[in-house]
């Protein structure tokens, strides 16, 4: 009874505060369909945490707790969560990586007032004491991407392929997942049984970059004469004859989410399938990269410029939020996992 209840006020708490749109969903739908991936935010309950004061250091306001527990089924209590639990959060319009104040009633029973320690100073010296102002802590989330493999980058210049398949075992000219190939090492390159190697595509895009869309990933099977033979284990876009491999590297699929550099004026230079318009759970490149600051996990909002009435400028519009999952020296690759408003090539990122 008690369960259905909470349901109940969860399910109309929602319906209110949830028509901004979410994380990884429309501004329609169930909150549950919205996270039915393991992509999202996560945040490790800590001593003394409830779901109750999260909600108001998360949000700013303790009402938003039923939302923390619809996304939690692991969740049977809602006044019980223990240290350690990895809690599902959701992301509405803004989300505080500060802690901020929890009220907490005063006791009844007056307690004496602590005198400040009064620091002695050396001989001959006078020393003014201030009192110590401690820092505090903020809120560590982290974020889970599972197709963090799949992530193309920008560079400068193309990378150097280790081989390149030479066709299907079974000959086609589509390759898919759990398909044998032929692979040819490139001059100078060795490949070596047992080992991964990256798929990829490069093309030429604006200010001399060169993109790279991974396709898939190959694990070597065995070294013939003059070829070796591999698996595809992973694919992620067409694979074809022709296409070069490279080394491979793990990436983390889950990282800490990270404040942003404020001081940022960047653009949306394109996607791996060249598109003018952008939504949800596309991964996009960015004009900014390690140079200027930009790291893994953190969070940007991208803006619609206004036109100009007559002499009148307007300020931009917040038509997204983004997080980065790779970056490289010229260039960064994000996600965008809430939007408000259309998101186009060329949008200034902040």
């Amino acid at each position: 009874m008690q369960k259905t209840l909470y349901k109940l006020i969860s399910v109309l708490l929602i319906s209110y505060f949830f028509t901004l749109p979410s994380a990884f969903g429309n501004s329609t739908g169930s909150l549950k369909s919205q996270f039915n991936e393991k992509t999202g935010f996560y945040y490790t309950v800590q001593k003394g945490d409830t779901l109750w004061d999260l909600s108001q250091k998360f949000y700013s306001s303790e009402w938003d707790w039923p939302g923390l527990w619809e996304l939690n089924d692991q969740i049977k209590n809602p006044h019980i969560i223990y240290p350690g639990e990895r809690l599902r959060v959701f992301y509405k319009g803004e989300l505080s990586l500060e802690n901020r104040p929890v009220y907490v009633k005063p006791e009844k029973v007056k307690t004496a007032e602590k005198k400040e320690p009064v620091a002695k100073p050396a001989k001959g010296e006078v020393k003014k004491v201030e009192k110590l102002k401690t820092a505090k802590p903020e809120i560590k989330l982290s974020f889970v991407y599972p197709f963090i493999n799949s992530v193309g980058f920008i560079k400068r210049n193309a990378v150097h392929p280790v081989g390149k398949i030479l066709r299907a075992e079974k000959k086609a000219d589509l390759i898919t997942e759990n398909d044998i190939v032929y692979i040819k090492a490139s001059p100078g390159s060795s490949l070596e049984p047992g080992k991964k190697y990256h798929i990829y595509a490069t093309k030429k895009i604006a200010r001399h970059r060169v993109r790279h869309s991974l396709k898939g990933i190959i694990e070597i099977t065995a070294m013939k004469k003059k070829y070796f033979t591999a698996k595809v284990i992973e694919s992620y876009i067409d694979i074809n004859p022709g296409d070069p491999i490279m080394n491979f590297i793990e990436r983390d699929r889950e990282f800490t989410v990270k404040k942003d550099n404020n001081r940022i004026n960047g653009k949306i230079v394109c996607n791996d399938e060249d598109d003018s318009m952008f939504g949800e759970r596309q991964l996009i490149y960015l004009s900014l990269g390690e140079k200027d600051n930009i790291e893994k996990g953190q969070i940007y909002t991208t803006y619609k410029e206004l036109e100009k009435e007559g002499k009148t400028s307007f300020e931009p519009i917040k038509t997204g939020k983004i997080i980065v999952l790779h970056t490289e020296d010229v260039s960064s690759t994000a996600l965008i996992f809430s939007t408000f408003e259309e998101i186009h090539i060329g949008d200034p990122v902040h």
